[in-house]
């Protein structure tokens, strides 16, 4: 496919908070019915099929665990990747740090998910994944260290 014809798209942030300690924790089996979908879910266009995710924390260095979850419309959700990340050195615009380490974590996901930059390289670290038709995905936080906060970012083509 020609580049022409890819649609390009800018980072979205579509939960209005950074997340701070404590605040969230991953879904429990039972949890993950439709109806539980946040609103601030990330929703890909309708053509879109690859996702990429990064995210930012307020201090170098500081970690948590991420669960990335997906849905489709009408259907429930599921656990598509869980991992550990540690931010880095390098400056977001958002005037935090982006995450540099992204560990190999455990995916349950149709299709393979990249690491791309997530080897403490104090560079943007962030993974991609096929979006296998699904039109939800988002992110909850555990272990977030101290009085940190994590924020998710996303985009695709």
């Amino acid at each position: 496919m020609p580049i022409s014809e890819y649609v390009r798209e800018k980072w979205n942030q579509p939960r209005d908070a950074i997340v701070a300690a404590g605040v969230d924790t991953a879904l429990a089996v039972t949890g993950r019915k439709f109806a539980n979908i946040p609103s601030y879910a990330y929703q890909p266009r309708n053509n879109q099929k690859m996702l990429e995710i990064s995210w930012t924390m307020q201090a170098d260095a500081a970690g948590c665990a991420v669960f990335v979850y997906a849905a489709r419309n009408g259907g429930d959700i599921t656990l598509a990747y869980t991992t550990d990340l540690v931010a880095g050195k390098q400056l977001a615009t958002n005037g935090g740090y982006y995450v540099d380490t992204i560990a190999a974590g455990t995916e349950t996901w149709n299709t393979d998910i990249v690491i791309i930059n997530g080897g403490a390289v104090d560079e943007m670290g962030r993974i991609t994944l096929d979006t296998c038709g699904y039109q939800y995905f988002f992110c909850l936080f555990t272990g977030v260290t101290g009085a940190e906060t994590v924020q998710a970012h996303y985009s695709g083509y």
